[in-house]
């Protein structure tokens, strides 16, 4: 989940450091074979706050007036008083996905601080971004087994070549790869569904026989480690 912080000197808007409005997850799931897909947003401040919900194709600058928007969020913007609890539902309304395997889209969430009168402070508003899941109809929920038995590790001068076979996306939180006692520490990375790409690039060299340990993330937000070798 990524939060972008913004700095603004803005006319009746009080100072806040503290974002309390938050999603109930750190990533969105939405099944293709439903009508809709309802996403959980906790106020746990004793302070109200003004909040702004909408969807992107992967354009971190998108509006929330962008007539591409892959979703349509209802309601798009609302006031959370303080200790609630509201509910949106997404819509999915663009172009037809693929449906051998998911897409990934995102969903931005920016909440400001109630208005005052004759009050004039620097805003920071906080906006949260999370990856929005399209799993087809015809997919089930993936297994820790179909996940990691989908990816296979190559030797590439270039990085490390990974193959994933499976049509689901794998969120790589972290890596390493060790090779003849050396450990060398891979950045997160997203490995999208039957792709076969370089990753880590200029970081190392795969190579043969070198041992990657990874964690990615599941469905509920959860870690998962798992090992192979790099082929």
């Amino acid at each position: 989940m990524k939060k972008i912080i913004t700095f603004a000197f803005i006319a009746a808007l009080p100072a806040f450091v503290n974002a309390s409005a938050v999603l109930e997850n750190t990533r969105i799931i939405y099944a293709g074979n439903k009508d809709g897909k309802t996403v959980k947003i906790s106020n746990n401040d004793p302070t109200p706050y003004i909040v702004q919900v909408w969807t992107d194709s992967g354009n971190v600058n998108a509006k929330p007036t962008d007539p591409n928007a892959p979703f349509v969020v209802l309601p798009p913007s609302f006031k959370m008083s303080p200790n609630s609890v509201q509910t949106v539902k997404m819509i999915y309304s663009g172009s037809a996905p693929a449906q051998d395997r998911e897409s990934v889209f995102y969903f931005n969430m920016v909440q400001v601080p109630p208005v005052k009168q004759n009050q004039n402070a620097m805003a920071l508003i906080l906006k949260n971004r999370v990856k929005i899941f399209y799993r087809p109809a015809g997919l089930p929920a993936p297994s820790k087994s179909v996940l990691e038995n989908g990816l296979s590790f190559h030797a590439d001068a270039r990085g490390v070549s990974i193959n994933n076979q499976s049509p689901y996306f794998v969120s790589v939180a972290s890596a390493k790869m060790t090779c003849s006692g050396s450990q060398t520490s891979l950045a997160a990375d997203m490995i999208a569904p039957k792709s076969n790409n370089v990753h880590w690039k200029g970081k190392t060299a795969g190579r043969a026989g070198c041992a990657i340990e990874y964690t990615y993330i599941n469905d509920y937000g959860g870690q998962v480690t798992a090992s192979a070798k790099v082929q």
